[in-house]
């Protein structure tokens, strides 16, 4: 199989999680945080596994460099729910 059909394959699977999954999870749990909330381990190992899914699809990603800006969105997301995150735990 050529590289290019390999990438799509995968891309194709990772939007699909993102979509159906990760996305309303982070929104949720933005939701959450946004409120004052502090996150459980639970939700903390959910988007330490989606930040280390969006990096470990960075080879992919640079050649196929039109997902970039999505990846680095989603990575901004997960990044500002734990900020938020901590800055509800310092109180």
């Amino acid at each position: 199989m050529k590289q290019k059909d390999q990438d799509t394959l995968i891309i194709t699977a990772a939007l699909k999680r993102l979509n159906e999954f990760r996305l309303p999870r982070a929104i949720s749990l933005k939701k959450k945080v946004d409120g004052g909330e502090v996150l459980n381990d639970v939700d903390l190992n959910f988007l330490r596994r989606a930040l280390d899914d969006a990096r470990e699809m960075s080879p992919i990603l640079e050649r196929n460099p039109e997902y970039l800006e999505l990846r680095d969105k989603a990575i901004g997301l997960c990044e500002q729910i734990l900020q938020r995150n901590a800055e509800n735990q310092a109180g």
